[in-house]
């Protein structure tokens, strides 16, 4: 029901978009409980993309946390966005805390690229103590993004010949929606919340199928259309 909710409050708000009016430096919104702030104070030719921004964020944010809800869990009441020329060049964006700084230079270059921004609002709510399992944690960032909110995005693809689950993203995003659908709905919100209490996500991941990642990775491939 909260999910369907979301849904439906994430299609009002898209809809709603083009007539909303937004500060050309700071924009905020406030939707179900989060305050969206987007800083273009210091990137004035990204203000109009940070207003659409803006309108996205609050719209898969109670998608992910409904996605993502766990016993206890209670998502930041804010989000920050941030604009910095970041170091190395290739880093599209981090996050720090309930703060996601976006590579400024880069996103003048790729302005279709809003994925980067749905992959680290997971981080935030994720929420993990560290260190943890670092293909899991990316994977579930990139299963929010390219399996819940942007499933038609083409940067889902990947070469399953040369990359494994092992290095996170896209192919292990590929992995824990292969386990949803194959082992029950839910899966990955179960391997979230273990790893949101300092637990271990991979022994989660086998209660939840009964093998181990190298396993489920090759059953995975067995399931994929042949390519060419």
């Amino acid at each position: 029901m909260a999910l369907s909710l979301a849904l439906a409050s994430r299609r009002r708000l898209l809809l709603g978009l083009g007539a909303a009016a937004f500060a050309p430096s700071v924009a905020r919104a406030s939707n179900q409980a989060v305050q969206v702030v987007v800083d273009t104070s210091n990137a004035p030719l990204l203000a109009d993309w940070g207003a659409r921004l803006q309108g996205l964020v609050g719209g898969w944010w109670p998608i992910i946390t409904a996605a993502l809800a766990s016993p206890g869990y209670e998502a930041p009441d804010m989000v920050n966005i941030r604009f910095a020329d970041i170091e190395p060049a290739n880093v599209g964006a981090f996050t720090e805390g309930d703060t996601i700084t976006i590579n400024r230079s880069d996103i003048l270059t790729h302005p279709d690229d809003v994925g980067r921004v749905a992959h680290e609002l997971t981080h935030i709510v994720q929420a993990f103590p560290r260190p943890n399992i670092q293909w899991l944690t990316e994977g579930i960032a990139d299963y929010m993004r390219y399996y819940v909110l942007l499933p038609s995005d083409p940067k889902r693809a990947f070469d399953a010949g040369r990359i494994t689950y092992q290095a996170g993203y896209q192919p292990a995003a590929a992995l824990l929606d292969w386990v949803e659908r194959a082992y029950g709905t839910g899966s990955v919100r179960r391997i979230n919340a273990a790893m949101r209490q300092g637990g271990d996500g991979e022994l989660e991941l086998y209660k939840i199928a009964g093998s181990t990642p190298f396993t489920l990775w090759r059953d995975y491939l067995r399931s994929r259309p042949p390519q060419g």
